[in-house]
């Protein structure tokens, strides 16, 4: 985060959904699951600029998994979907903030995990909930002609 911070742009938002990594064997793996990755934990950075944020598809700890009805991971695929038919512009005005794609996603992916019998809380790490709020991930959707 700090290194995206230092990047020179004005807003960095990177969206990381774990995928097969080619350790070990698919086949010990419940279907619809992606193996757990070890990851260093992320720390607190002091220097993270409000407009750098990282949306994760699940917790350090956990395993991320695949959408039943579709070809792709739980994540990714509500992401898709909360920005591309604006289903996560929560109050209509047009805008889809971070904050607003956090709240279409995670019980999503969360609720389709636990039916799978898994864990899985996409994780967003940013500078504050202000930053969360005010960093604008899609401008100018309209449901209407």
């Amino acid at each position: 985060l700090a290194a995206l911070g230092r990047s020179g742009a004005r807003e960095v938002l990177a969206f990381v959904d774990t995928c097969f990594s080619g350790a070990g064997g698919r086949s010990v793996l419940p279907p619809g699951t992606r193996p757990l990755v070890r990851v260093k934990p992320i720390e607190v950075v002091d220097d993270v600029k409000p407009k750098v944020a990282l949306f994760t598809a699940s917790g350090a700890d956990q395993i991320s998994g695949a959408r039943e009805d579709r070809d792709a991971g739980l994540f990714t695929s509500y992401v898709v979907e909360g920005l591309g038919t604006g289903r996560a512009d929560a109050d209509g005005d047009g805008q889809i903030t971070l904050r607003e794609l956090r709240d279409c996603v995670t019980p999503r992916v969360e609720r389709d995990a636990q039916r799978a019998g898994r864990a899985q809380t996409p994780t967003l790490i940013v500078a504050s909930a202000e930053a969360a709020a005010t960093f604008v991930v899609s401008y100018g959707y309209s449901a209407g002609p």
